[in-house]
């Protein structure tokens, strides 16, 4: 995510709507195709994306990739329309502690589709991950189907056919 961002109580329960959980309610069609591009945006489109639509991303965002973003758009969702709505930070080093990177491939319950992620891990195996490749799975369940730890080397070739593509920013 990007700056902090309020989401406001409708635009929770429209994202509750859309990951198929109670206390969601249906937007229109508009903002059903934009949260349906938001699923399917990779990184660059996201960030394109958020640029116009920061508050609905956010909270996507949130459903996606927190442990307790469902619970906490809930929360959004059922608050009373004076209270304020919560404030999404992200953590200033989301790598902080991490020990190890993994990749691997799971397996998603829900569709049978796969998916490719990358996550920095603590000693206790708990940490920050992206999706690389593949459908979102929004803690519908997922079986590791291959799991590798990357050593020195490997981190090194990954970042030099980076560099090469994406030369690094001053």
């Amino acid at each position: 995510m990007h700056n902090t961002v309020s989401i406001s109580a409708e635009t929770a329960r429209h994202v509750l709507f859309h990951y198929g959980r109670d206390g969601g309610y249906r937007p229109g069609s508009f903002t059903l195709k934009l949260m349906e591009a938001i699923d399917a945006a990779d990184i660059v489109h996201t960030a394109r994306l958020h640029t116009a639509y920061p508050e609905l991303v956010d909270a996507m965002t949130l459903a996606a990739n927190e442990r307790d973003g469902i619970a906490r758009l809930d929360a959004i969702a059922n608050s009373t329309a004076t209270a304020a709505a919560e404030e999404v930070q992200p953590p200033t080093n989301l790598h902080t502690g991490a020990t190890r990177v993994a990749l691997n491939v799971e397996r998603i319950h829900a569709t049978g589709g796969h998916q490719v992620n990358i996550a920095a891990l603590d000693a206790d195996g708990t940490g920050h991950g992206h999706r690389l490749l593949g459908g979102k799975h929004y803690n519908q369940g997922t079986t590791t189907v291959i799991h590798g730890d990357l050593n020195a080397d490997d981190a090194n070739e990954i970042r030099n056919m980076l560099d090469a593509v994406f030369p690094p920013t001053a």
